[in-house]
């Protein structure tokens, strides 16, 4: 990345026309339990190189929700949300870090019908 040859991770936005048209070499979590399932394949992947083969994919763009596993700013004890952060569960942040740490470009969306 440092030398310019490899394409930087990056986070972006999308619209649902975007999702819908998503490729053959895209991957898309629609919902929680898409997003829970495949975090419970990261975690049985941990340390087992088997395993991790099998998370092996090489989309051209990840889709994800940017309004489901929100957490409620005062669970995290955050009183005065001033700046409209959202948080998210642990599941939501691994998944998409584990994304970005292969490089994916990941596209957050809203989903209509939240959960």
């Amino acid at each position: 990345m440092i030398s310019g040859t490899v394409k930087a991770p990056s986070v972006e936005a999308a619209n649902l026309d975007e999702v819908e048209a998503a490729g053959e070499n895209c991957v898309v979590y629609r919902t929680e339990a898409d997003i829970n399932d495949f975090y419970a394949k990261l975690v049985k992947a941990r340390g087992d190189p088997a395993k991790a083969q099998d998370l092996e994919q090489h989309p051209l763009k990840v889709y994800i929700p940017e309004n489901i596993m929100t957490i409620d700013p005062q669970e995290k004890g955050i009183i005065a949300n001033d700046y409209n952060i959202n948080f998210y569960q642990n599941a939501y942040k691994r998944v998409v870090m584990w994304h970005l740490s292969q490089r994916h470009e990941v596209m957050l969306y809203r989903a209509i019908n939240k959960p």
